[in-house]
């Protein structure tokens, strides 16, 4: 995700304490995952330097994993949209190769 100074991206919606922001934070997450599919959260095709990773794998995990802690949280709607953008990610990637093997 692209971030210019003075504009609010999801990712910062994420840390409010108002469980409303966090749950519309949430489902535009899902969305945006859902329009642009993988090159939102994996890294770029580009190979990176040895011992670096690129700056878009590292904001694409940081986004996933702050999305993760949020399935622990007491409030339903939060649980739900969380879960809303983990089916997103899911519906993308698929169960694996394992599930047939």
């Amino acid at each position: 995700m692209l971030h210019w100074p003075g504009l609010i991206t999801p990712q910062d919606g994420l840390e409010s304490k108002n469980s409303k922001t966090r749950v519309v934070c949430m489902d535009e997450i899902a969305a945006i995952v859902d329009r642009n599919g993988p090159v939102v959260y994996r890294a770029s095709a580009a190979a990176p330097a040895a011992g670096s990773r690129p700056a878009s794998a590292a904001a694409g995990d940081n986004v996933m994993a702050a999305v993760a802690k949020l399935v622990a949280e007491r409030d339903t709607a939060v649980r739900a949209a969380c879960l809303g953008v983990i089916e997103v990610l899911y519906c993308i990637e698929g169960a694996g190769e394992s599930a047939g093997a």
